[in-house]
């Protein structure tokens, strides 16, 4: 079972130089193993209901990304053709990037293919399906999608009821740091040269 995107881009795939460390063919971009990692809006994060206190009137609130916006994030970032996903077996997914090796002669390349795995148990919900999806999810986690929302603090907010389970009666706020830049990578290196230039003039006064 193999899961790709579908539409034409004109990204790259990665490179390695000889020293393991990545390296973008493009200037003046930033490295695509970060742009994995960039936080997602907050309209794209899902919530559930972890631990609750013993009256059921709070929970500990729980971030999650559903595996489509997973999906965009890959063909944004390295591009449809760049990656694929397989299942070898129920419960485990990898997901794999095609990459770019530098040859010793420190011009041409050789392309490989780079795989990170994970796996999930079924889950209550969707059994089997919620299973896959959860493997995928844990694999993207590897190449550091959505690692981010494992650091958010525990917040205790108020639940209800809703079937046989719980659900947030409200969600908590994210903190700055788990929201999108409003900024280009473009303005916050003006900005940041401002915030130095103002540093030394304060400096020198």
């Amino acid at each position: 079972m193999v899961a790709v995107g579908k539409k034409p881009s004109s990204v790259p795939p990665f490179a390695f130089a000889d020293d393991g460390t990545t390296q973008l063919k493009q200037e003046n971009k930033m490295s695509r193993f970060e742009d994995l990692k960039k936080p997602f809006p907050a309209e794209k994060i899902h919530w559930r209901v972890g631990a609750t206190n013993k009256e059921k009137t709070k929970g500990i609130a729980l971030a999650y990304l559903d595996a489509r916006d997973v999906m965009e994030r890959l063909d944004e970032v390295v591009g449809p053709e760049n990656w694929q996903a397989e299942y070898p077996f129920v419960g485990c997914c990898r997901i794999g990037i095609r990459c770019k090796e530098m040859r010793a002669d420190g011009v041409s390349f050789t392309e490989q293919w780079v795989w990170k795995s994970n796996g999930a148990g079924e889950t209550d919900v969707e059994g089997e399906k919620g299973q896959y999806s959860d493997a995928f999810k844990r694999a993207a986690v590897l190449w550091g999608i959505g690692r981010y929302l494992y650091d958010l603090p525990n917040t205790w907010v108020p639940i209800k009821p809703q079937g046989r389970s719980y659900v947030l009666a409200t969600t908590p706020p994210l903190p700055t740091w788990a929201v999108p830049s409003p900024y280009t990578p473009k303005e916050e290196g003006e900005m940041y040269k401002q915030s130095v230039k103002d540093e030394l003039q304060d400096v020198f006064k």
